[in-house]
């Protein structure tokens, strides 16, 4: 889910505290600044995901979360709790799973163009952001895998089709991401320089990408009239 984001994002700001390196504090400032101006942005969208699921009347209710922790546990109730109230295979269950593998796609491409920018800057100082990067680089061909199956099979109706269309574009850009990294994976001499250029390659792809998922919301907001 894209609200994801901003908690990861969150917890690596954290571990940057009190960190004495000039470049690591600049990074951290940098960051938070990013944070501040995003924040109100990420909460009003759990709130529409929360007013969404509290519209079902029968499910559990939910607390706003305040801390990574907090949003980590809400994210999962409302998927597994969520997904309870659709039938799957049908329609409706198919473009939740659609528009849940783009937010989870938007989410790890976000949260590892920071991971890039971390790697260059501190992976020298003890901040190795490797494990990190094919955790999310792992989540997302997952990802990419379960997205495939939902916009294959409404990309068979009419009125669903450009929603097949539209995974094809992103998923292009994803492999580009997933291939430029597996082409370099076994280097031992990539370093700083590396991290930042992969950093630099993943920021017009995320923008490419977000303007993809307007497009997309948009259309799913038309065919639901």
């Amino acid at each position: 889910m894209r609200a994801g984001i901003y908690f990861n994002r969150v917890l690596m700001v954290s571990s940057l505290a009190q960190q004495p390196d000039t470049g690591i504090s600049a990074l951290r400032d940098r960051w938070f600044g990013e944070l501040r101006e995003t924040g109100r942005f990420y909460v009003d969208m759990i709130k529409q995901a929360t007013a969404v699921y509290q519209q079902q009347g029968t499910l559990a209710p939910l607390t706003m979360p305040k801390f990574p922790d907090d949003y980590f546990s809400w994210a999962a109730t409302f998927l597994q709790t969520f997904r309870t109230t659709l039938t799957v295979g049908t329609q409706s269950e198919l473009l939740f799973s659609y528009g849940y593998c783009l937010g989870n796609a938007y989410c790890d491409l976000e949260v590892l163009r920071w991971a890039f920018e971390l790697q260059e800057i501190g992976g020298s100082l003890g901040f190795d952001q490797e494990k990190q990067v094919n955790t999310l680089l792992a989540d997302l061909s997952e990802t990419q895998f379960r997205w495939a199956g939902c916009a294959m099979l409404l990309g068979r109706e009419e009125k669903t089709h450009y929603l097949w269309q539209a995974w094809r574009y992103v998923d292009d850009l994803l492999k580009q991401l997933i291939d430029r990294h597996k082409q370099n994976a076994a280097d031992p001499s990539r370093g700083a320089d590396y991290y930042r250029k992969l950093a630099q390659f993943v920021e017009p792809l995320s923008i490419q990408i977000a303007e993809e998922s307007k497009k997309v919301f948009e259309h799913l907001h038309t065919i639901s009239q």
